[in-house]
């Protein structure tokens, strides 16, 4: 009975370890979570990238297809304003099968294909990615110097050429995707959207 006692009380643990064990668990938990948060800012961010990328091929494969003028529009926009819109990319096409140059003068009009948010809640039939920590916040130029304007649209012409306007042509522009504290202050490191002119796309960083 003695023995079988001892035996119990070994399998028990004291009010020591288990501190011990809490401390340990809280230690790691510290370091893993703003790691792991961290992570899931930049995923994101290259999720909202896609909503460009995405757009250019759409628009330059259709505009290719059906012989019209296509185009697309990105806004900028901080999170939490404007309804919550962090951004927005719209894909438009001209009715007339002219080239983007003639479209000013044109007796057509333009058609949104698609409209896709960086919005803050579920409620946006728009929302491309959900969420108020991530924004299309800005484009800059060839030296990676910001523009300060609120949208820039880029035409495609059905022989396959890219013209970049608003404000003027570039031979390419970096499309800035920032991530936000709860706060609504940048945190990390800025990504960015290349768009040659040449309609080359890609996810990067912009290196003056």
């Amino acid at each position: 009975m003695h023995k079988l006692s001892k035996i119990k009380q070994t399998l028990g643990f004291t009010l020591i370890e288990l501190m011990v064990v809490i401390a340990i668990v809280a230690f790691v938990t510290a370091a893993v979570v703003p790691s792991f948060s961290l992570s899931l800012q930049r995923n994101r961010q290259r999720e909202a990238s896609m909503l460009i990328v995405q757009a250019v091929f759409a628009a330059r494969g259709r505009a290719a297809r059906t012989g019209r003028c296509h185009r697309i529009r990105i806004d900028f926009d901080d999170p939490g304003v404007e309804g919550g819109y962090g951004g927005m990319v719209t894909v438009e096409e001209y009715s007339e099968r002219i080239e983007c140059s003639n479209t000013t003068g044109g007796s057509g009009d333009w058609r949104t294909l698609s409209v896709k948010c960086v919005a803050d809640n579920d409620d946006d039939d728009h929302a491309g990615l959900v969420g108020n920590d991530i924004a299309i916040s800005d484009v800059l130029d060839s030296d990676c110097v910001s523009l300060g304007v609120n949208s820039v649209e880029v035409l495609f012409e059905p022989t396959g050429g890219l013209n970049i306007t608003i404000p003027g042509n570039a031979d390419e522009r970096f499309f800035s995707i920032q991530a936000y504290t709860s706060g609504g202050d940048p945190v990390g490191v800025t990504r960015h959207v290349r768009l040659a002119s040449g309609g080359a796309v890609k996810y990067t960083m912009c290196e003056p």
